[in-house]
């Protein structure tokens, strides 16, 4: 019987896991089409989700998107993270410290370019009751206060970009 309680509890945690990665997946998709269009954004690179025949793709652990803006010609890169809920008053958008730092290096990495945090929270993760996109390099927690990430709200869609800030 306990095996079977187990199977259960697997199956339960394995249909979760794939909610979540659906809801990433709209959410995504909401930022690439919705946040920033083709007519304003040249889409330069899309990170892939899964292994190709089997092999580990390192280049999956970098952000979602790499764009480049039209009129600028500035280049930049975008995480999407969508939560539906908070998290000890916090909406959690790093899923480990560890992630958080690899982030973290990337953007030394590719200086002067940019990383932003595309959060959507609450709602539907192809339409966000709330979106912010903040510089990576004004995040300091995996874990952010919604008042804190009031200065980065997008009130409008497609985002505009102007001097390395996007609102």
């Amino acid at each position: 019987m306990g095996r079977l309680l187990d199977a259960f509890k697997a199956a339960g945690k394995e249909l979760l896991k794939d909610e979540g990665v659906r809801k990433g997946d709209k959410f995504e998709k909401f930022v690439e089409e919705v946040l920033f269009p083709d007519e304003d954004y040249k889409l330069i690179h899309k990170t892939i989700k899964t292994d190709l025949n089997g092999r580990y793709v390192e280049s999956r652990e970098q952000p979602d998107f790499h764009f480049q803006h039209r009129n600028s010609s500035h280049k930049f890169w975008v995480e999407a993270k969508f939560r539906s809920q908070l998290i000890n008053e916090k909406i959690e958008w790093a899923s480990s410290y560890s992630q958080f730092r690899r982030y973290k290096k990337f953007q030394e990495q590719i200086r002067p370019e940019k990383v932003f945090i595309a959060i959507g929270f609450g709602g539907w993760p192809d339409d966000p009751d709330n979106v912010y996109i903040a510089p990576l390099d004004n995040i300091q927690y995996t874990g952010l206060y919604p008042s804190k990430l009031k200065p980065y709200e997008i009130r409008y869609a497609p985002v505009r970009y102007q001097n390395g800030r996007i609102f």
